[in-house]
């Protein structure tokens, strides 16, 4: 079964070494000013589970975190051409 993607959007701006700590997330553009928004797979219920509870380790809040419909396409994600 192919993965779910989820969109997350987070309160404010992470740092870079936040970011680095989740490397399998794509900075995703249309963020609201001052939030973040991220987009990446999840294999399972427990995987999303786990990338929540990674965000809050980290500090960072969540504000929403939405399953979408589809995969992005390719060309719509940074470095993913």
């Amino acid at each position: 079964m192919a993965p779910q993607w989820y969109r997350f959007v987070l309160a404010g701006e992470p740092t870079p070494e936040q970011l680095a700590c989740f490397p399998e997330l794509i900075p995703t553009p249309g963020a609201a000013a001052g939030t973040t928004v991220l987009s990446g797979p999840a294999d399972s219920t427990r995987d999303l589970q786990l990338v929540l509870a990674r965000f809050r380790q980290h500090g960072l809040t969540v504000l929403g975190s939405f399953r979408l419909l589809e995969a992005p396409e390719a060309g719509t994600l940074p470095g993913r051409e």
